[in-house]
């Protein structure tokens, strides 16, 4: 009897083992669904990728370079909230990161699946120098939604001087008016608006049939200066292959923007071009913000031929 119940249980091992996803197969899976155009993960969906997958999501992490796919992949690992190896590296990220939409990323997601656990550590960034990082942070434990989370709000308020924050957290609307930290004069400073992550849509007409093409497009503007202002372009090809672009010449005033796309993309979508010229290899985008009761909206079109894109603030 003990031989047939110890032949059951290596049986039952070996069964699991073979059924387990290796690294690679956990790798090619999460690559998969984070280029997918319109992604349909869930929490489940990445739990179900086993126990191996945080330290998977943590390593595909390091290798990449590409913000978006940092930003997807940390979404992913705060669903391992029993992992204490995700949650320390999501801590460190938000701690050790100059990307904002990085630390917001975290700060959202340790706010989503950790709550109450993990008040304490959200708590710091409510005195962080971003004004973005604070209010990402106050909505985060906002939602927590009790009597802890209430008092730490109510007293964070009765601290915060940047009235549109607070405006915010009342379910007001009122963009910024100026940078909160200046670090020369006001004019030098990028309008602290444009900063942070669009999602929206390229639309353009395709050359062979003038049918509309809609491409899932993605904005990242970082920087403080005029002069160091950078514009990240992500836009998804053929339902999830992804490819990334930086904004050439890229100015921002008011809410107004300018910038010059690489030629790549260009030789990428083949677009109707104008009778107008532009810089060689390049075509210029001008494009302004919109604010609405609760969103922000961008809206640019093509100079020298049939294109716009639509982006939403996140």
């Amino acid at each position: 009897m003990f031989n047939k119940w110890f032949c059951y249980f290596i049986l039952f091992l070996l069964v699991s083992v073979s059924f387990a996803k290796t690294d690679l197969e956990i790798e090619e899976a999460i690559h998969d669904v984070i280029s997918q155009r319109h992604p349909k993960d869930t929490p489940g969906w990445w739990l179900d990728l086993g126990p191996g997958a945080p330290s998977v999501i943590i390593s595909m992490y390091e290798k990449t370079t590409q913000t978006y796919t940092k930003v997807r992949l940390v979404e992913g690992l705060a669903f391992f909230k029993d992992d204490s190896r995700a949650l320390e590296f999501l801590k460190q990220q938000a701690e050790k990161t100059d990307e904002d939409v990085i630390r917001h990323s975290v700060i959202r997601n340790i706010g989503f699946t950790h709550g109450v656990a993990e008040i304490d550590f959200l708590s710091k960034y409510l005195h962080h120098a971003d004004s973005q990082t604070r209010l990402v942070t106050a909505q985060a434990i906002q939602k927590i939604a009790n009597s802890r989370s209430q008092d730490i709000i109510e007293r964070y308020k009765k601290e915060e001087k940047a009235r549109w924050i607070l405006d915010r957290l009342d379910g007001k609307f009122q963009a910024p008016i100026k940078p909160l930290a200046l670090v020369s004069s006001s004019e030098d400073n990028v309008n602290p608006i444009f900063l942070g992550f669009w999602k929206g849509y390229f639309v353009y007409p395709k050359r062979e049939s003038r049918n509309l093409e809609l491409v899932q497009t993605n904005l990242q503007i970082s920087g403080q200066t005029k002069t160091d202002v950078k514009g990240e372009l992500m836009l998804f090809f053929n339902g999830k292959k992804y490819k990334t672009y930086i904004l050439k010449d890229l100015k921002l005033r008011n809410k107004k923007l300018m910038a010059f796309l690489p030629k790549e993309i260009l030789a990428e979508i083949k677009p109707i071009k104008s009778s107008i010229k532009s810089k060689a290899g390049s075509s210029e985008i001008t494009g302004e913000i919109q604010e609405f009761e609760d969103i922000i909206l961008f809206y640019l079109s093509a100079k020298d031929f049939a294109g716009s894109l639509v982006l939403r603030k996140e």
